[in-house]
């Protein structure tokens, strides 16, 4: 691993705003990063980015800064429904130049703490697609597998599986 930046001075975590959009869309056309993600073209990305950025009404999107320049972004995805309010599903996605350098770690952990300090939920839901390299922080971070789906979605004719995973934060 790169050194870890989380501990430095210019490294900082806030909430997510509606602005940072424009960062997200970069980061998720960065080469290799849309690849973690369902989307297929232009028009699913932009979609994709815009569903994720509204959340951020809510404060359950978390932003990590390094030197004042958005690195990664991670979101809690509630529940609008009463039956299911306990658990969510998180994406974090971080910027290819700062990968392996503590921000998926941090992301995750601080939306664990939001998740369960001020949400109160119980459950976070996390999906991978392919070989993603989250797979090793949300181990570290707890988190258990739960499901395997080969053959997941499909693009330029090669398929690509889906796994969850879960954590228990009571």
């Amino acid at each position: 691993m790169t050194q870890d930046i989380t501990t430095d001075d210019k490294y900082d975590i806030r909430y997510t705003e509606p602005s940072d959009l424009t960062e997200l869309a970069y980061m998720m056309r960065q080469e290799g990063n849309q690849m973690w993600f369902p989307v297929s073209d232009e028009k699913e990305l932009e979609l994709l980015c815009r569903n994720w950025m509204s959340y951020t009404r809510y404060k359950c999107s978390l932003t990590a800064l390094y030197e004042g320049k958005v690195v990664g972004i991670g979101t809690l995805f509630l529940s609008p429904y009463k039956k299911v309010a306990y658990l969510a599903q998180m994406y974090v996605l971080v910027d290819k130049e700062y990968q392996k350098r503590g921000i998926g770690s941090s992301l995750v952990k601080n939306l664990k703490h939001l998740g369960k300090n001020y949400f109160k939920l119980e459950t976070l839901h996390f999906e991978l697609y392919g070989n993603c390299p989250m797979t090793n922080i949300l181990k570290e971070h707890g988190f258990h597998q739960v499901v395997f789906q080969d053959k997941y979605f499909q693009k330029e004719g090669e398929y690509y599986p889906r796994t969850l995973y879960e954590v228990a934060l009571a």
